[in-house]
């Protein structure tokens, strides 16, 4: 969990901006947060330079991190065209055409 706060003087001025990570040290490393935190800056100055920027659109990874996505991604399978959207209710009958549910 990323918190941030505006910090200001004793005299209101503008002070910078402070900021807390918490995060499961059973599901994420000390060495990867660090690396978020380092990272944060640079995202927030691109969406706040352009406010309807989508936090998607901005690229956090650096350039090694580029190539070893390069050598163990599908890029593939990203640069195809999406396949056209199909809805629950029209998939259903076809599959229970193909195999039809057991309710005994």
């Amino acid at each position: 969990m990323f918190s941030l706060a505006e910090r200001w003087s004793e005299v209101g001025e503008p002070a910078g901006i402070g900021g807390r990570v918490e995060f499961r040290t059973d599901v994420f490393d000390a060495d990867s947060i660090e690396t978020l935190v380092e990272r944060l800056p640079a995202v927030l100055v691109a969406v706040s330079a352009d406010t309807g920027r989508r936090l998607s659109s901005v690229d956090g990874v650096d350039g090694r991190e580029h190539a070893r996505l390069d050598e163990i991604g599908n890029r593939a399978v990203l640069t195809r065209p999406a396949p056209a959207a199909v809805s629950i209710p029209v998939l259903s009958p076809v599959r229970w055409r193909a195999r039809p549910p057991r309710w005994r």
